[in-house]
């Protein structure tokens, strides 16, 4: 499955904002620094998708579950970087879902 095939309608911003790749990860940092906020981001967007596509189920709220080492990491408001353990994921009424990141998770 090629994520890049799927709309925006379908996932929101999840990887438009929160995918793989330099471009996204440069836009985050900046952003975590100016709101002093943790910013996810997913590692490999392909994987990402397939995982999430899974998740679904119809009229379900927002919610946190884990993710797979390797899959996210979340970029610090001091510029350091750690590895995700859970995502967000926010299910749209248009699509799958409205947006989808990597959280540090539960401790």
């Amino acid at each position: 499955m090629n994520w890049a095939s799927n709309s925006v309608k379908t996932w929101g911003h999840t990887f438009k904002t929160h995918g793989a790749g330099a471009k996204n990860t440069k836009a985050l940092t900046d952003r975590a620094r100016s709101t002093n906020n943790q910013q996810g981001q997913w590692l490999d967007n392909d994987a990402a998708a397939e995982f999430l596509k899974g998740l679904h189920i119809e009229g379900a709220g927002p919610r946190s579950v884990r993710i797979p080492d390797g899959l996210g990491q979340v970029i610090m408001p001091d510029g350091s970087i750690v590895q995700a353990r859970a995502a967000t994921i926010i299910p749209s009424p248009n699509g799958l879902y409205k947006t989808g990141f990597p959280i540090i998770g539960p401790n």
